[in-house]
């Protein structure tokens, strides 16, 4: 038996930069809960297209901070729609361990990749 296709309406995929989105993360035992909102081009930090003039380092450098910074903006548009759902600090964001910081913007950033050609 085939399963039936959802469709999304304009009205669901416009929704979904206003949806504060939730998820755990496990980090040494412990969870961490997230919250964060797709954001719309308006929203997104500005990018910064490396030279590629640049050595290797520094290109990982700027592509790592175009992250946390697109991290960042996604967690503080969920924080100002949910208050009470905040857990993390974005002000603290550098305290955080880098292996954390990974998790969580692989979470963040990878929500939406569920993409499949039919």
């Amino acid at each position: 038996m085939e399963e039936e296709k959802t469709y999304w309406t304009m009205e669901d995929i416009v929704s979904i930069t206003e949806t504060v989105q939730e998820a755990e993360l496990e980090y040494n035992g412990k969870y961490l809960k997230l919250q964060w909102c797709e954001l719309t081009e308006a929203e997104e930090p500005k990018l910064v297209i490396p030279s590629d003039d640049l050595p290797e380092e520094e290109k990982t450098k700027l592509y790592i901070e175009m992250a946390a910074d697109r991290t960042k903006k996604a967690i503080s548009k969920a924080d100002k729609k949910n208050p009470e759902g905040a857990q993390l600090d974005i002000n603290e964001w550098e305290k955080i361990p880098t292996t954390l910081r990974f998790a969580i913007q692989n979470k963040v950033l990878g929500a939406g990749t569920n993409f499949q050609n039919g």
